[in-house]
């Protein structure tokens, strides 16, 4: 979180008071060095941990957890993005020093951070510069200090586990939740997407957790955050380094950080356990087109110049305009203009802004897009859509509005409504 918040002071507030905080790992001397800018590619992996109980539920001090999040970030001054790639803990991946497959998640049990950046490098040919691990006490204290994050349940939360301390009860509707919900929030995986819905989630968190952090308010608080969050993490990455980071994300637009989760698709039965298998073309092509510097790109799959990229790459439409037929009026104009509609749904509640949700960062072909829907929708470039598709697009009031008063494209016939599914 603290890696990739925007705002005007927001990366001079923490070189004028990291020094304070981490006595011994700066000195004044090297404040001057902190509000240089970021002159090269950083690739940090960032980690979530449980807490491990026994059958008793007594918490096990020093216990061998699996990771609950794996997250790889890089910012990248050349391209000025920074990008998160999330990696499912389910994901089923070759674990070096090991004789066999398991979930990513067990490198952390395994062999801590340092395994499992070998492990992410392996499966990913990313080179990671360093680790930063987060506990998730240290999630609760954090989200508490800046003052709770607003986010939107689409459907109630329930879940109760005694022996592991965790229950979760959360209404469907927008809730300005506390350290202690949204610690609830990232953790639930209990719905019909397991695991891949609280990856979806987590990048919900962090999309919220950013708008917050551009809160004066908020920013002013900088130095109590900062000092918080040193009692929760663990990284090998240079302090100095990581406020450049942050100095560096301040200018950039939302549009320019970037959260993809890692193509693929359940296991479905096929091993006696549930993985996310990669699906090896689209995961190599969102690699690449993240972290350029992966061993992966010379081995990209690319499309042919002939091939019309509008017709191989699905789009989902639903409805949040509050009316009903705008997803398909607005199906039927995508069509018009050659897009693949794969499936047509409502949406979980009315919004006022359309949106277009590029579920893999393929975000160079969002203007394509709301050019055929004829209004300036919102480019999301985020894992939040449908997963079966490589677009999601949310119908808004505004559409409705300009459909009625503007005539946009598909408004004269809605004879080529789409199926539900395809």
């Amino acid at each position: 979180m603290l890696l990739s918040a925007g705002g005007g002071s927001l990366g001079g507030v923490l070189a004028a008071t990291w020094g304070s905080l981490k006595p011994g790992s700066l000195s004044l001397a090297d404040l001057p060095s902190l509000a240089m800018p970021l002159n090269q590619k950083l690739n940090i992996l960032v980690l979530g941990s449980d807490i491990a109980y026994d059958s008793h539920g007594k918490r096990v001090e020093g216990g061998s957890t699996r990771s609950d999040t794996l997250m790889m970030i890089g910012a990248d001054p050349a391209r000025k993005r920074i990008n998160v790639l999330s990696i499912p803990r389910d994901t089923r991946v070759l674990i070096p020093g090991q004789n066999s497959y398991d979930k990513i998640n067990a490198a952390y049990a395994i062999g801590g951070p340092e395994l499992t950046m070998k492990t992410v490098t392996s499966f990913t040919g990313v080179p990671i510069d360093g680790f930063l691990a987060l506990r998730v006490d240290g999630l609760v204290a954090l989200v508490d200090l800046i003052g709770g994050v607003d986010i939107h349940v689409d459907e109630r939360m329930y879940y109760v586990d005694e022996t592991a301390h965790l229950g979760i009860n959360i209404h469907k509707g927008w809730h300005h939740m506390n350290g202690a919900q949204a610690h609830q929030y990232v953790r639930f995986r209990h719905d019909a997407l397991g695991d891949i819905g609280r990856v979806q989630r987590q990048q919900t968190f962090i999309r919220a957790c950013l708008e917050r952090m551009l809160n004066p308010l908020v920013l002013a608080r900088l130095p109590q955050i900062v000092g918080t969050a040193q009692q929760y993490i663990d990284t090998n990455v240079p302090y100095r380094d990581l406020v450049r980071v942050a100095n560096f994300a301040r200018g950039l637009p939302k549009s320019d950080i970037r959260m993809v989760m890692l193509p693929g698709n359940f296991s479905s039965g096929k091993y006696l356990a549930s993985y996310w298998l990669p699906n090896s073309i689209a995961a190599q092509n969102a690699i690449t087109d993240l972290f350029p510097d992966s061993a992966l790109v010379n081995q990209r799959s690319m499309q042919a110049e002939t091939v019309d990229r509008q017709k191989t790459v699905r789009v989902t439409v639903l409805n949040g305009s509050g009316e009903s037929m705008m997803a398909t009026k607005a199906a039927r104009a995508l069509r018009l203009s050659g897009w693949n509609v794969w499936a047509i749904a409502p949406y979980t509640r009315a919004v006022a802004q359309s949106q277009v949700i590029c579920q893999t960062g393929i975000t160079d072909m969002a203007p394509s897009l709301q050019t055929a829907l004829g209004i300036p929708a919102e480019t999301v470039s985020a894992s939040v859509g449908d997963i079966s598709t490589d677009f999601t697009v949310i119908v808004g009031k505004d559409y409705a509005k300009a459909f009625h008063a503007h005539a946009l494209p598909g408004q004269q016939s809605d004879s080529a409504a789409a199926p539900t599914r395809r």
